[in-house]
């Protein structure tokens, strides 16, 4: 018996190799994307402040964020409440213990401080 529309199965088949097309297309994506990010996180596994761990020297909260800020980029004191997301009283009582532990220097910029990490005295208290 002859089909009566033999466009019909023409169209499904397009269909269907259409949606395994796409199928394909979506998880040969999904794998590039995660290789990218596996492979830029083992790029910059080398970096030394990356290398530097600074959950495990006994630092409040705070500290260990403006520590984690200013070891990509040293700071303003001003800038680190914006940064952080905290008043400038947490920050100021952040950086004290910090400078007091001697892992930040501080440097005086007009009215305010430019931070930066002291990476010795980090290595140091990493150990």
């Amino acid at each position: 018996m002859a089909v009566p529309f033999p466009e019909a199965e023409f169209e499904i088949l397009i269909y269907m190799l259409l949606g395994a097309f796409i199928a394909l297309s979506f998880a040969a994506g999904l794998y590039i994307w995660k290789l990218q990010k596996f492979l830029d996180e083992e790029y910059y596994s080398d970096d030394e402040s990356e290398d530097l761990r600074v959950d495990n020297i006994g630092l409040s909260r705070r500290a260990e964020e403006i520590i984690d800020a200013v070891l990509d980029e040293p700071m303003l004191q001003s800038e680190l409440p914006d940064e952080i997301g905290v008043s400038k009283a947490t920050v100021s009582n952040a950086v004290s213990e910090l400078f007091e532990r001697g892992l930040v220097i501080k440097k005086k910029k007009a009215n305010t401080y430019l931070i930066e990490p002291d990476i010795d005295e980090l290595e140091k208290q990493q150990r």
